[in-house]
């Protein structure tokens, strides 16, 4: 039903993305690249950012758990590839709130339930331990990617030198709600 409604109107849109809002952990993470796209559309780009990182660190596992690459590993490269680029690139024009957003989704993203699916053939033991790890891992790996935020004078003079937009974030729409931590 939530899937019929993401393809629906944009009012079925808002109600799903406010349901997945509201109940985050009884959806898979691969729900939430839809949550991305109608935040985005609705000019809420911080909260777009932010659920992308919730996606990216919820789907880690999953992508973790296909052995064969062609299953939710595939389908998280490629949402990676189309929402990443366009998240990334705006929100990268100010390292700081960058760092601010993903934090946030990182820190948020283990409060919510994990979804009670799992992969086949994955012992609930295993499930659990596998995201714990994978979310360890997201985490360490945003952390050193973040320092290469730290020298923010390097970092915009780089950006600028490709033509993309420095300085504080252009557009964000509405700030991210305080319970988002």
């Amino acid at each position: 039903m939530l899937d019929k409604m993401f393809q629906g109107s944009l009012d079925q849109q808002k109600t799903a993305t406010e349901f997945v809002l509201q109940h985050p952990g009884a959806v898979q993470p691969f729900d939430y690249p839809y949550v991305v796209k109608t935040l985005w559309a609705e000019g809420n780009r911080s909260q777009a950012a932010f659920w992308f990182y919730v996606f990216q660190s919820r789907s880690l596992a999953w992508a973790k758990a296909d052995k064969a690459g062609n299953g939710p590993a595939a389908l998280r490269a490629s949402l990676n590839e189309v929402l990443g680029q366009t998240i990334n690139r705006w929100v990268g024009s100010d390292p700081a709130a960058w760092r601010d957003i993903a934090a946030r989704a990182i820190s948020y993203e283990k409060k919510i339930p994990v979804y009670p699916g799992k992969p086949d053939g994955t012992s609930e033991a295993e499930w659990l331990k596998l995201v714990a790890e994978s979310r360890a891992e997201y985490e360490a790996g945003f952390s050193k990617f973040s320092a290469t935020l730290a020298d923010e004078k390097a970092y915009s003079a780089q950006r600028a030198a490709h033509g993309l937009s420095v300085g504080p974030l252009q557009d964000p729409g509405r700030p991210l709600p305080d319970s988002w931590r």
